[in-house]
């Protein structure tokens, strides 16, 4: 995936598609050959089907001391099988059906 840097609302790291901001995970493309992300500790919400069809990854991890909002079947049909929360143990997380594989 490719946004042009001047691109005011979304942002492409490490092939993710984020807000500009970094507070939305808008999608992480089926064809990404990274095998694990780290939230960046910005984001607030997952967005539906965000990670679904992922084959390559098999971790998440969520940044420590954060509320996030996971979206509808977030991470449906993907590969993940591992996901990691921080240490601490302040973590919120709010489920609107997601769904794991």
């Amino acid at each position: 995936v490719v946004i042009h840097e001047d691109n005011a609302t979304y942002m492409v790291k490490d092939g993710i598609v984020y807000s500009k901001s970094l507070d939305i995970l808008y999608l992480c493309p089926a064809q990404n050959t990274i095998t694990s992300v780290v939230l960046p500790g910005t984001v607030r919400i997952i967005t539906d089907y965000a990670f679904s069809g992922t084959a390559n990854i098999k971790s998440v991890e969520f940044p420590t001391g954060t509320y996030l909002q996971i979206g509808a079947y977030a991470f449906s049909n993907s590969s993940i099988s591992v996901i990691i929360l921080a240490a601490r143990s302040d973590i919120a997380l709010s489920f609107s059906s997601a769904k794991f594989p």
